[in-house]
């Protein structure tokens, strides 16, 4: 959601708070967002495998905290310095 609806105007509430519009996604934004997404989560991956392989009489479970640590950065990273709304502006 942070990375899609970045750079976006906000929707308009009514006077509860809630949001008073629904709107259609877009096709490209939500490509980009999604192989962001999958980039992230490969590249974590294969980064995760390659620190543990290094690593000798490493524990069973190192791994996928590795994974689970580095997918939250890698996506945090896309949040914050990724604009999938005007890519090419």
């Amino acid at each position: 959601g942070f990375i899609y609806n970045r750079d976006k105007e906000d929707v308009p509430r009514d006077e509860f708070g809630q949001i008073g519009e629904i709107r259609p996604y877009e096709t490209q934004p939500l490509y980009l967002t999604c192989a962001l997404m999958v980039g992230v989560h490969f590249a974590s991956k294969a980064l995760a495998k390659r620190l543990v392989a290094r690593l000798v009489g490493a524990p069973d479970g190192l791994e996928s905290i590795l994974k689970a640590s580095l997918v939250p950065l890698g996506l945090t990273f896309c949040a914050l310095f990724t604009r999938v709304s005007k890519p090419f502006a």
